[in-house]
């Protein structure tokens, strides 16, 4: 079936959203020595990382990556055949938008979540979007792709009503579908599943909420207006290289999909 679902994406170049092992509850346990430290004064919170990690920061957006160089195809590239150099096996991006997790969650009309009345997502038999159980932080964490190719993006609610998203991608080069796995993962300074996920619990483990300090830079908002939507099924922003299929409204009202009589596929892509 596997071998279907990969042959079907090749001609579509979307694939169906399934689960992965996401991780919902941390603890940090970085050395002080082993780390460095993201702070935002302009929205009130920090984390550690590790120091074999590169951080790239351009104010309401940063990402965190590794990797080692090694030409090979790209395994997640499943429409057309492309060539990659290096291989990224830590690939962590963050950016910041305005309104709470369940807000922001709820904006994104990610196809297959339901809310409730008061705007709160409904985590019964929802397998691909859990809580976060953490004492110093809360949120969601969405999961999204198949065939090891994919992400798990992060809503972690900040203060004055503003959330930080963190969409941490899967490496599909070490994917057991993938048949070169095994010498993917025995390449030298490569940073392993098990690891990635440590450092990934890490940084989540270690985010401190702090008051704001600085003048915070305005987030682009929409104004809503007096229209009525017309929803329609479509691909939404690319996010973490990938973009789901989503309810799109063509009159752009400003609406969030919450419920509307419209079923889109159960569908994701990659995108730049």
């Amino acid at each position: 079936m596997a071998v279907l679902a990969a042959i079907a994406a090749f001609f579509t170049g979307a694939v169906n959203v399934t689960p992965t092992n996401i991780i919902t509850e941390s603890t940090s346990t970085i050395a002080i020595s082993d780390s460095r430290t993201y702070s935002s004064t302009h929205y009130g919170f920090s984390f550690k990382y590790p120091s074999t990690i590169a951080m790239s920061d351009t104010g309401s957006k940063f990402s965190l990556s590794h990797s080692v160089p090694f030409v090979h195809p790209d395994p997640c590239n499943m429409k057309d055949y492309t060539v990659l150099n290096d291989l990224t096996d830590f690939s962590l991006s963050g950016e910041i938008k305005d309104g709470n997790a369940e807000t922001v969650l709820m904006n994104d009309n990610y196809y297959g979540l339901e809310f409730d009345t008061n705007n709160k997502p409904i985590l019964d038999n929802n397998d691909i979007l859990k809580k976060l159980d953490n004492k110093n932080i809360s949120g969601y964490v969405f999961s999204m792709g198949v065939e090891g190719c994919g992400a798990d993006v992060y809503y972690i609610s900040l203060n004055q009503n503003r959330t930080l998203i963190l969409t941490k991608s899967w490496v599909g080069e070490f994917s057991e579908v993938n048949g070169d796995h095994k010498k993917f993962k025995n390449l030298g300074g490569v940073i392993l599943p098990e690891q990635s996920m440590s450092y990934m619990n890490d940084i989540l483990g270690s985010i401190k909420l702090s008051p704001v300090t600085s003048p915070s830079p305005s987030l682009p908002t929409q104004s809503p207006t007096s229209c009525t939507p017309n929803w329609k099924c479509g691909w939404g922003e690319c996010n973490g290289g990938y973009q789901a299929m989503i309810a799109v409204d063509s009159n752009n009202c400003g609406v969030p999909h919450n419920g509307a009589p419209l079923a889109c596929p159960a569908m994701v892509k990659m995108c730049l």
